[in-house]
């Protein structure tokens, strides 16, 4: 006996105006429908709900008591604990079973939810600063709109938002009494019935077209039954078929065509004398794909691609995908495939119910939230399009890429909101250079798209660069606050890259890089070359991982020396690469690569006890103990493990901790958070010594640097070579030298190369210095060697 609860939801969905959508489908294949829809759009609806939420709150933040608005929003997010377990438990279980159980799920979810939606009305109330009721009305029918048309696979989901959202809303109205608000509530009232009835017919739409799936599933599986008993009159099977709504074609084992109805014909708009027995299916594609211009190479892979993925997929017994045609139409196609090796293709007509079901999303879904430009996913449609028409009328389509080249300072500067306001006020300077057929996204971060074919040459898409970033070089105006910024901008067109939309965007952010690495504010032109360097970078990376334990990577020195004593008094170790093929890559190549794949961490952990080693090795040997130096990567901050490592190294070599020093970035000291400040405190607890590397090409708090447990500063290597014909450079190196010892650390000069500049350097009072002048890196055994020969420089 059928449970009352499964019993109560049939009635409510069959209880139709005298048409029976059902006669062609059993409840529980309805219901099983039902679910499999309302689960797909619970997760989304839920984020999107909470999400209004958290917009409701920060609009009437300052108007209401906090202490209510977290009540309010706490009962929202546990009304919508329900819908998600229903998504979940359809996942886990499917569609078949505890259906009564998951609708119910939805709709007690549903109801909760309208109910707590429906009393963001009393925030109305007599608080200091009431909130306007208009604008609590226009939320709730916004939300009122997206929930209902969530949920049209069930009548009752159509209504278990809207009647409980409006008894709040009823009651706060008709409890002022007064002819405003009564005329309000009317209002209410009569909003609920319109959303309620246009729910109702997309709900019927929506049953009707579950009915026609299963009738026309019932036909092709009546039809493959026919054909399977070798079904003698082949002029009834064509007027069985043609009786389907979808498209149906079949197909045998070698893929050609068996039976077809006048649906599929007009579906693709073949033409008589292409459809015929015996057909293969590569001819068909083929005259479909001719009609969108492309080349007799690219058809062939396209129909080779197509042949692939339905052998593919024929281990799955059958398949269902949307297909989206270029004049608007959506069709799901189903593949069923026969035991005997024949395939069967149906198509059925989706669009009016995709549309009825996306209609709402379709701005979330194609449009950035921030800046309310079109997104990713619009932009690459947008130049899909463009690129297919280019192919007739050989216009030049252009991609322009956009960077803000100091985005990260603003960021840290200024903070996240202040960005984010520079990235809509930059998306309405750059929307106003636009021209009518050019077309302009945000791609995300701070980065954006333009796209058009109303270049007449690459001159005239560089010159539309060029306008953009000198015109938007002045400092944008932000809550008072001057905001420079500055663009780096990368090009690609067709048909010089006649790649795909992916591959182009792909291109132009290649060209994009290669602008922020020639020092930003560049214009660059994607070629192949990039390509070529892209290929190299990627190859150098995948080395590097499968390379990392051999021995390929070793450790160089380079002593430093005291400028008073002239005598050694450390080494900085330095990791060099000796590739089996291109011999000795330079650190500036492989060390960025390095950083950026992460792969720096395990190449540290891996060099790191060799340095220990070798510093214990060279006490043990006579030589005058010296700190060895070894740079750390700021990737190593966010692990926690570094300091229970770098103890671990000092005790397996059983080096003393004052015999090792790490070199950190000023990045690291300046981020100053709880986590990194931590791991130094933890570093020189230990009893090491810690230096900052580069330092003065950075952005150092003076201010903070005394309470860093630093040791030393290292002036880089820019400064040391322009000291001797820049009096600027000069000064700069003199302030930090006594900046430094003001706060009683000792400071180093790297990239000392002659004696000129070693003899000022110590007339400037630096404590220490090293460079190509005093000795090149070397390898460890060449040390003690040079050790003995150089007794003073």
């Amino acid at each position: 006996m059928k449970p009352a609860s499964s019993k109560f939801f049939d009635d409510m969905e069959y209880a139709t105006d005298g048409s029976s959508f059902m006669s062609h489908v059993a409840p529980s294949k309805l219901r099983s429908e039902q679910i499999r829809t309302l689960s797909s759009v619970a997760i989304p609806n839920v984020i999107a709900s909470l999400f209004l939420g958290l917009m409701f709150l920060w609009l009437v933040w300052n108007s209401v008591p906090h202490d209510r608005a977290y009540l309010w929003y706490g009962a929202l997010f546990i009304s919508m604990l329900p819908r998600i377990a229903m998504s979940v438990l359809a996942s886990i279980y499917g569609s078949d079973r505890r259906q009564a159980a998951l609708i119910g799920l939805y709709i007690t979810s549903t109801s909760l939810g309208g109910f707590i939606w429906g009393s963001a009305i009393l925030f109305t109330g007599d608080f200091p600063s009431s909130v306007d009721p208009f604008l609590i009305m226009a939320l709730l029918a916004g939300v009122s709109a997206v929930t209902v048309f969530a949920g049209v696979a069930h009548r009752l989901a159509v209504w278990a938002f809207m009647v409980p959202c409006s008894i709040p809303v009823l009651y706060f109205f008709i409890g002022r009494g007064e002819p405003q608000d009564m005329a309000f509530a009317i209002a209410s009232v009569i909003f609920v019935l319109i959303l309620g009835y246009a729910g109702h017919q997309f709900n019927r739409m929506y049953v009707a077209s579950v009915a026609l799936q299963q009738k026309n599933k019932d036909l092709v599986h009546e039809v493959s039954e026919i054909y399977g008993s070798h079904f003698k009159s082949i002029e009834s099977l064509h007027h069985l078929v043609n009786q389907i709504g979808a498209g149906l074609a079949m197909f045998d084992k070698n893929l050609n065509l068996i039976i077809w109805n006048k649906a599929y014909q007009n579906l693709h708009d073949f033409p008589d004398n292409l459809l015929t027995m015996g057909v293969n299916m590569r001819q068909l594609n083929r005259w479909l794909l001719n009609r969108e211009g492309l080349s007799p190479s690219q058809i062939d892979a396209e129909i080779e691609k197509r042949i692939e993925h339905l052998r593919a997929r024929r281990i799955e017994g059958s398949f269902h995908e949307q297909i989206d045609f270029t004049d608007g139409r959506v069709f799901d196609m189903r593949a069923d495939f026969l035991p005997d090796g024949e395939t069967i293709l149906s198509f059925t007509d989706m669009t009016h119910r995709a549309q009825a079901s996306t209609d709402a999303l379709v701005k979330m879904a194609q449009l950035d939230s921030l800046t309310s430009l079109p997104n990713r996913m619009l932009f690459r449609r947008e130049l899909k399009k463009k690129l297919m028409q280019s192919k007739n009328t050989e216009k030049i389509v252009g991609v322009i890429l956009v960077n803000i080249d100091n985005f990260k300072n603003i960021n840290d500067v200024f903070g996240h909101g202040v960005g984010d306001n520079v990235i809509v006020k930059l998306g309405e300077v750059l929307k106003s250079y636009m021209r009518p057929d050019e077309f302009l996204a945000r791609l995300g971060g701070d980065e954006f798209a333009i796209t058009g074919d109303i270049y007449g040459s690459v001159e005239d898409i560089v010159a539309e660069a060029r306008k953009i970033r000198d015109n938007t070089r002045k400092a944008i105006n932000i809550e008072g606050a001057q905001i420079p910024v500055e663009l780096s901008i990368g090009i690609t067109y067709y048909p010089e890259d006649k790649g795909s939309a992916e591959h182009m965007v792909r291109n132009a952010g290649i060209a994009l890089h290669k602008a922020k690495e020639e020092g930003g504010r560049q214009i660059v032109l994607f070629d192949s070359e990039m390509q070529a360097e892209l290929v190299d970078r990627n190859t150098l990376l995948s080395d590097i991982r499968e390379n990392m334990e051999t021995s390929q990577f070793l450790l160089h020195y380079q002593p430093q020396i005291d400028l008073q004593t002239r005598q050694i008094c450390g080494v900085e170790a330095l990791m060099r690469w000796n590739h089996p093929e291109r011999g000795f890559v330079s650190p500036g190549e492989f060390i960025p690569l390095a950083e950026w794949s992460k792969q720096i961490i395990p190449l540290t952990e891996q060099l790191l006890p060799e340095a220990c080693v070798q510093a214990k090795l060279w006490q043990s040997r006579g030589l005058p103990p010296f700190p060895v130096s070894v740079n750390i990567s700021p990737l190593h901050f966010h692990d926690n493990r570094i300091v229970d490592f770098v103890r671990e190294c000092l005790e397996e070599a059983s080096l003393e901790p004052r015999y090792l020093e790490l070199e950190i970035t000023e990045g690291i000291v300046m981020s100053k958070t709880e986590e990194v400040m931590g791991t130094l405190r933890g570093l020189a607890d230990l009893g090491i010594k810690l230096s900052i590397d580069d330092f003065g090409t950075g952005y150092s708090s003076l201010s903070y640097l005394p309470r860093l447990p630093v040791d030393k500063l290292k002036i880089d290597r820019a400064f040391v070579h322009g000291m001797m014909d820049d009096k600027e450079s000069q000064s700069l190196i003199e302030a930090i030298i006594s900046m430094g010892h003001s706060f009683g650390l000792k400071v180093i000069a790297e990239g000392v190369e002659d004696s000129a500049e070693l003899e000022l350097l110590a007339k400037l009072k630096c404590d220490q210095a090293q460079g190509y002048y005093i000795s090149r890196p070397m390898e460890a055994g060449k040390v003690t060697e040079w050790c003995q020969a150089h007794a003073s420089i």
